[in-house]
């Protein structure tokens, strides 16, 4: 009787076993960072630094005050890589942004950028098949001057909560300099500014 008990439960080892390994992962909380990069036609977002170019940006000289006249409006940046994204709405969205001051070369003051800026800043992407606005903002005004050339501009987006979990197969953040300046408004292609999105992955 004993042996035969022995040999029932046994049999059932392998079972048991291969349902522990079927176990699915659960989604883990990570952050995803992306950069500013250079494409080869425009701005762009990478989660590597292969396409860093210093010397490439997307400038407009006419941003700020006759920006609504002459302006190219904002930069479009979609992202390359680190798609498809799982939504954490749990996490702010972190940006740090290097933006520039345009240069007169052969007249003083070399550094031309004047006034109060603001970044108007959005970010949207698409779930589904469907456009999703993940958000949209525009930073405090900062003073800009010709004694400083470069400005680091810094925010946060909180995600709607109905986006939680959501799969993402595009990603575009929208920058453009706005305010009452001049001559302000390069961003650089070189990867210095980052997006920090929060997102879920199988461990």
């Amino acid at each position: 009787m004993i042996l035969t008990l022995g040999l029932i439960l046994g049999s059932f080892a392998p079972v048991a076993d291969a349902a522990r390994r079927k176990k699915k992962k659960k989604p883990v909380p990570v952050d995803v960072t992306y950069q500013i990069v250079w494409d080869g036609e425009g701005c762009a977002l990478s989660t590597t630094e292969d396409l860093a170019n210093e010397e490439e940006a997307c400038a407009d000289p006419f941003a700020g005050v006759t920006g609504s006249s002459f302006g190219t409006g904002p930069f479009v940046m979609p992202a390359l890589d680190g798609l498809p994204l799982t939504l954490d709405a749990t996490k702010p969205i972190k940006g740090t942004i290097s933006v520039q001051s345009w240069y007169a070369v052969g007249v003083g003051p070399d550094v031309m950028g004047i006034g109060e800026a603001e970044i108007a800043v959005s970010l949207t992407g698409t779930s589904g098949g469907e456009d999703v606005i993940i958000g949209e903002l525009t930073t405090e005004p900062y003073l800009v001057t010709p004694a400083e050339a470069n400005y680091v501009v810094e925010f946060e987006i909180e995600p709607p909560a109905e986006l939680a979990r959501k799969v993402l197969e595009d990603l575009v953040l929208s920058l453009e300099a706005t305010g009452n300046q001049m001559f302000h408004g390069v961003f650089p292609a070189d990867g210095s500014s980052t997006l920090v999105v929060g997102a879920f992955a199988l461990p």
